[in-house]
């Protein structure tokens, strides 16, 4: 069962970490992104789930 993960903070840097976590798809499950600018992390879900994992804008409601 691969492990439900989310990004907190959809800068530049963050697609390094998502195109590593995105070759490891057998152990790793896109789940949320989060940004403080919602676009960037809608833009994440789209590229990476297809649009599929929930987007936040508050890390204090992505952690609850």
């Amino acid at each position: 069962m691969p492990l439900r993960t989310a990004i907190l903070g959809c800068g530049g840097f963050a697609n390094i970490h998502a195109r590593n976590i995105t070759s490891l798809k057998e152990d790793f499950e896109f789940v949320a992104f989060c940004d403080s600018n919602e676009s960037r992390g809608r833009a994440f879900s789209e590229k990476y789930t297809n649009g599929g994992a929930v987007v936040f804008t508050d890390h204090h409601r992505l952690f609850d």
